[in-house]
Formats: C-alpha cells, structure tokens, sequence
C-alpha cells in the first residue's frame, strides 16, 4: 500500500487496512494499462473521467462512483481539467477480513464487478463526506489503547455502506431482481469465495476446471454448477476473463514478443496463443498492440 500511495499526492489517511485520499486532480494511472491489486473505490467531485475498463468504455462525472479490483483492467483513461476526485483503497485481504462473506455479499460484488460505474445520490455523496471529515477529527484526536480498533469500525462502516449502495443498484435492475438468493447455503458461497481468490493468487498459470476443483477437493462438475449460481458466470468463464486481461496488461505494457507472452501465461506454444488472442481481440497478438500504440499517438 505504500507503493500506492507513492503514486496518489493527497493522501489523506493510510494505516494498512485503508488508504484514503481526497481532492485527486489526476487519476493516479500511470501505465498504459492498469490492473489494481486491490478494490479501489473512486468518487467523482467534479469533472468527467472516461475510461475503457476490460474492453468496455466507461464515463464517470460528478457525482459517480467507480469500483474497481484485480479482476479489472483499465486502459486509455482521460479526465477533464476540472476533474477531482476522492478515492479508498481497501487490500483484497484485509476487506476480506472486515465484512462477513456470505452468498448475498458475494453476488453485490459479482454486480459492481459487471457494473464499475454506480451514480451516487446526493445523501449517498454527502455520506462519504462525512467519512472523510469524520476520521480528520479522529486523527486530530489524542490517540489512545482504542484507536486502532475505533478506526478499524470505521473502515468495517465504509465497506458495509459500499456494499449497501452496490446492493441497492443491483435491485433496481432486471439482474437484481432475478437472483434466488437463498436457495444454496453458505458453505457453497465459501467454496465460490475460495476458488476466486484462488484465481487471483494463482495469476493465469492454471486455465482449467479441473485444478481449481482439484485444489477445493470438490469436482469439476459441483464447482460450475455452484459458481454459475452464484456469480451468474462458469469457471471457465472466469478462468478466460482473467486471462484475457492479463493477456491485454502484457501487450500494453511491456515490448514482450507474442513468444514470451504465450511463456508468461502458460499458453502450450505462440500459435495457440496466437489464435486465442485473434478470437477474443479481433486481431493478433501485435497487430492488437499496434492500433493500441497508434491509437494514443
């Protein structure tokens, strides 16, 4: 998180569990693609934001908030002059730690993780606000045994007010209102948890049902089925995203041949890689980087 806030100017709070930084002028994006290793709350103040986010192209203004995390790849970001914006960083780890996970938590992420961009009402955007004033005066506050723990309620309040919002957009869509969110129990929402982090810390060297099923000590067959459930997407589907946008990080951001990508990602030879990139991109592998390179020139 230290690395992070090197890169933010107006850092307002940070103790490991949350950072927090306000009156942001520039979206603190530097490479040409960005995938966060962490979930990133960004709350427009003024101005417009636009930016593509796994392919797709996104619009943020005042008054919008943005929700991104490792599953994400964000490219091409321009904001206006008058953009400012407050951000949250939350360790996937340590939100983890502070909200109880349940099915229903689950699919409110599942939503936000398809849906990034959520419009704030003005008593939604003024509740952030008062977070923000709210921990300046704890930190102006004599510090004592209970610090800690009154700030680590307050980071617990955030995340729960987060979710609150997420879970109040997802039922006003046709999305929301379809799920039946009760019918399988915990300990499945537990094993769909585990294989995303899996996912993640496994970063695209597996591509299969199978491992991830093998490392649950659950069958291939029960993970699609409890996953589908719960996330609306297969493994597979998961497993291809994931790789599709740490396919799309290398190609951006470094000067990798189609060879070491396809050695980096695991991919059996370049051909194979090849193929796979002109399905999902539209194109090979350096004809993609170049209308990418050509389009920021």
């Amino acid at each position: 998180m230290e690395e992070k806030a090197a890169n933010i100017e107006r850092v307002t709070y940070m103790d490991g569990k949350i950072l927090m930084a306000d009156n942001i002028s520039q979206f603190p994006v530097n490479e040409k693609a960005f995938r966060p290793d962490m979930f990133i709350v960004l709350i427009c103040n003024h101005g417009r934001l636009q930016t593509d986010i796994n392919g797709r192209q996104y619009l943020i203004e005042a008054g919008d908030m943005l929700l991104c995390n490792s599953f994400h790849t964000l490219t091409d970001a321009l904001h206006s002059s008058d953009f400012s914006c407050g951000i949250y960083c939350f360790p996937a780890t340590q939100s983890q730690d502070a909200v109880f996970v349940n099915e229903k938590v689950l699919r409110d992420v599942f939503f936000a993780n398809e849906n990034p961009v959520i419009h704030l009402t003005e008593e939604q955007w003024r509740l952030f606000r008062t977070y923000k004033i709210l921990i300046g005066k704890k930190l102006a506050t004599e510090a004592s045994r209970y610090s800690e723990l009154s700030m680590s309620g307050l980071h617990k309040a955030i995340l729960y007010d987060i979710l609150t919002i997420i879970d109040k957009r997802k039922h006003e869509t046709s999305e929301g209102t379809s799920t039946h969110e009760d019918a399988y129990p915990s300990v499945q929402s537990d094993k769909v948890e585990r294989f995303l982090m899996l996912l993640i810390e496994d970063d695209s060297r597996h591509h299969t049902v199978q491992y991830f099923a093998g490392q649950l000590c659950i069958t291939p067959k029960y993970l699609s089925v409890i996953c589908k459930h719960e996330t609306g997407k297969t493994p597979s589907c998961w497993i291809r995203e994931r790789l599709i946008e740490k396919i799309r990080y290398y190609l951006l951001n470094t000067s990798l041949s189609a060879k070491e990508i396809a050695h980096q990602v695991d991919m059996p030879n370049p051909s194979f890689f090849c193929k796979f990139v002109k399905q999902h991109f539209g194109c090979t592998p350096m004809a993609y980087r170049n209308k990418q390179m050509k389009s920021k020139s």
